[in-house]
């Protein structure tokens, strides 16, 4: 029973969708006494007197819509603070995300299960109440492997993804505590095979990613851990408990034009 961590994301959430709710509103600028534009109704009668900058102009400042999917790592040895910290961050930012027009989230889980892998959808907000999260994440456990790259393959060939385009910013979350590893699939090969899906997650589909890793630099596991995901997208978390870094991860590239 996570409720109470849950419970705590969902205040967490509260905070930061406040903070994104005024940042992302469109904005208005008039710029007035111009000599094209929309005739602006306060001076027009000063047209009459050889004025002729009676016109002003509307720029509107807004932020495209956005998509956010995040994908975590299910895995065994996530149990405890990183699991606990991971439910934590996804209930925050799924309640920020609820209380923003124009952005959308998925959660999915990535795990095996009769030694296959597995990617669960748990959520999808253009579906889904957000009580639907809250009561997933409140009974989700991770006991299984790390199949990784699988997952994302498999995404890929499901069209779970949503595209970025001109109009659509879309960004995918991952979180993780080790290299890619199940029955019949790890080491080097796994390695680089997550890494070609991740190349094709941004390539092919426009989407801008950012892996975190629950550990310290100095670990093996996030050398591999960068060789996936690129080092300038890979950021160590040495506090399991720390899901705030998450969050002002995507609220500085949500307010990024």
């Amino acid at each position: 029973d996570f409720s109470k961590v849950v419970a705590e994301g969902l205040q967490l959430g509260s905070i930061i969708g406040r903070k994104l709710m005024t940042r992302r509103e469109s904005r208005e600028l008039v710029t007035n006494r111009l000599r094209t534009g929309k005739i602006d109704t306060k001076r027009i009668a000063h047209a009459g007197y050889g004025i002729e900058n009676i016109f002003n102009q509307i720029a509107i400042d807004s932020y495209n819509k956005a998509n956010i999917h995040l994908t975590i790592d299910a895995s065994g040895s996530m149990n405890g603070h990183r699991w606990t910290s991971s439910l934590k961050m996804a209930a925050a930012i799924g309640k920020a995300v609820n209380m923003i027009e124009g952005l959308e989230l998925q959660v999915s889980m990535r795990e095996t299960h009769h030694d296959g892998p597995v990617t669960t959808i748990i959520y999808d907000s253009r579906a889904n109440k957000l009580n639907h999260l809250k009561m997933l994440l409140e009974m989700y456990g991770c006991n299984s492997m790390t199949p990784e790259g699988l997952c994302l393959e498999a995404m890929i060939k499901k069209n779970i993804f949503v595209k970025g385009h001109s109009e659509m910013d879309s960004y995918m979350i991952n979180i993780c505590d080790g290299a890619p590893g199940m029955s019949g699939y790890g080491g080097r090969s796994a390695i680089d095979h997550t890494r070609q899906q991740v190349k094709k997650i941004n390539n092919e589909l426009g989407i801008k990613h950012i892996g975190f890793f629950f550990g310290k630099e100095e670990q093996g596991c996030y050398t591999r851990f960068t060789q996936m995901y690129g080092r300038k997208n890979s950021k160590a978390l040495e506090d399991a408990t720390n899901a705030m870094a998450i969050a002002n991860h995507m609220n500085k590239e949500l307010m990024t034009k």
